[in-house]
């Protein structure tokens, strides 16, 4: 439990400018849009677009395939016929998302 602890306190203060820096441009610029509108108004609409496409690509494809690689691995390390078990990877992929 204490080393659980400790990893979520690094993801906190590394992740910590990132919620900084959300937070004072929604702040400043509190319209509709988010991400695409902040970068849209720094950069133009083509780096807009790029900022939400890989946003989405990062969120869509690459996340679940890392989730999926961290299920394997694991599964591998301990009983290696778990890593074809659809069952085991969906619940590890969600302890993992949700941990």
């Amino acid at each position: 439990m204490g080393k659980h602890l400790l990893l979520r306190d690094r993801c906190v203060v590394l992740l910590r400018p990132s919620f900084i820096r959300r937070g004072w441009l929604a702040t400043g610029w509190p319209r509709a849009g988010g991400v695409y509108a902040w970068v849209k108004a720094g950069f133009g609409p083509r780096s807009g677009f790029l900022a939400v496409w890989f946003d989405w690509i990062e969120n869509v494809v690459w996340f679940p395939t890392v989730l999926s690689f961290v299920a394997a691995t694991i599964a591998y390390t301990f009983q290696p016929n778990l890593a074809n078990n659809k069952w085991y990877l969906v619940v590890v992929m969600l302890v993992v998302f949700w941990a």
